[in-house]
């Protein structure tokens, strides 16, 4: 807890962050953490497509049950229909768009039409980021039976 690094660290040394998923998603906010932030650093957790696919599914219907939303659409649905329910959709996994927007990777005019022109919430703009990348598979402890 905070409380108990009180004294132990000088607060010039303490760091803020936030977990949200969802923020390389949407290239305005990429802009506007570069306006506000623009010394900040993202540590990019990724994991298997399709775990990440069906964990997010599966965070979305929980929250959807304790809204009592009606519509709640099986996995299999969203996929085949290519539906956007809450976010989950098949370009949820699709780890290169959204890297993409950071202007950090090699990417042809193909591809960026082929992403961009029916997703108007992403776009490339360079900034100066620091990004780290990681699998969740590298922080993972092996299974030791006892």
């Amino acid at each position: 807890s905070p409380s108990s690094l009180e004294g132990s660290v000088e607060p010039s040394m303490l760091k803020a962050g936030i977990k949200c998923p969802d923020a390389v998603k949407n290239f305005k906010a990429i802009h506007r953490l570069s306006q506000h932030s623009p010394d900040c650093r993202f540590v990019i957790g990724m994991r298997h497509p399709l775990k990440f696919v069906q964990s997010f599914y599966n965070y979305r219907l929980v929250e959807a049950q304790k809204l009592d939303r009606l519509d709640q659409p099986s996995l299999s649905e969203i996929w085949d229909s290519n539906l956007n329910w809450w976010d989950v959709s098949p370009d949820a996994p699709r780890y290169e768009m959204f890297l993409a927007q950071f202007g950090k990777l090699s990417v042809s005019l193909d591809e960026l039409k082929e992403w961009y022109v029916e997703r108007p919430m992403l776009a490339v703009k360079p900034n100066k980021f620091k990004i780290f990348v990681y699998s969740i598979e590298q922080i993972q402890d092996p299974v030791q039976s006892a």
